[in-house]
């Protein structure tokens, strides 16, 4: 009997289909390729992704004078089957996001924006150049992706978390922001304690100059790199070189115009050049 059943169920289920017309049933044919961006913040021991990010700060306080820019790489990934033949894809500025101008804080004209024949991600890459804006201000780009003849963008966010099992927050995979900026704030007590004993005032452009004398970066001040013993004899290279600038008749400008100066004990001396300016 329950033979009897299912063959029956089975007729009537093939019956029903074949009275559907070919013009009754809907096909999809939009593209059938997605694309979305996602950025890895940190990863478990063995590499793995563990958590994802929409947003990245840079700072060029941490990079040696001679640097004038750095790239900051955005992964972009696709879904669907990969291609025989390149796919072009787009990526926008978004400008009541954007405080940085195209062309004089960041540069994107490198890029191919192409997902290359059988593959499925690429990297985009937004050069940022160093300013003297970014001393005084941070600037921020917010890109976002937008479909094109190739792609759509089906996913608008994924969790943060890379486990689909925990907790997360949800990103947005559609755009991503980048702030940079050259921001000098010396931890204390080394800008407003010790800084001012050896080297007089503090200004940006000074610490800049140590650096450069010394080989540091910005963040030598805090790593362990600087050391309080260190600065007697620190002020004194640094003395030494302002007065090899001075007497070469190219001496070196503090931001506010007057020549760059050192605390009381390592006073470089301007007046061999320079007869109006007292030591």
């Amino acid at each position: 009997m329950k033979r009897f059943i299912y063959f029956a169920l089975s007729i009537a289920a093939v019956s029903a289909m074949s009275s559907c017309s070919s013009d009754d049933l809907d096909t999809y044919s939009g593209i059938d390729a997605g694309i979305f961006i996602q950025e890895v913040s940190r990863t478990d021991i063995n590499g793995n992704p563990h958590e994802y990010r929409d947003e990245i700060e840079r700072s060029f306080s941490n990079y040696s004078e001679d640097i004038t820019y750095v790239y900051e790489r955005i992964n972009i990934r696709t879904i669907g089957k990969t291609k025989n033949y390149d796919r072009p894809f787009v990526v926008e500025v978004i400008p009541e996001e954007t405080n940085a101008v195209e062309g004089e804080d960041f540069d994107l004209s490198e890029n191919e924006s192409v997902i290359k024949a059988g593959e499925s991600t690429a990297r985009y890459n937004v050069k940022l150049l160093r300013t003297p804006r970014l001393r005084h201000e941070k600037l921020q780009i917010t890109l976002r992706i937008v479909p094109n003849e190739h792609f759509s963008v089906p996913i608008t966010e994924l969790k943060n978390s890379a486990s689909w099992s925990d907790d997360g927050e949800m990103l947005p995979t559609d755009r991503y922001k980048i702030i940079f900026s050259e921001e000098y704030v010396l931890p204390w007590p080394w800008g407003d304690v010790y800084f001012p004993q050896f080297f007089g005032t503090y200004t940006v452009s000074k610490l800049m100059v140590i650096n450069n004398v010394m080989g540091w970066t910005f963040s030598s001040w805090s790593d362990g790199t600087v050391a309080y013993g260190k600065l007697d004899f620190v002020a004194d290279q640094t003395r030494r070189y302002l007065q090899k600038m001075a007497d070469a008749g190219t001496p070196v400008l503090d931001e506010d115009g007057s020549y760059m100066q050192l605390a009381s004990k390592y006073l470089v001396n301007y007046q061999a050049y320079l007869p109006d300016v007292e030591e």
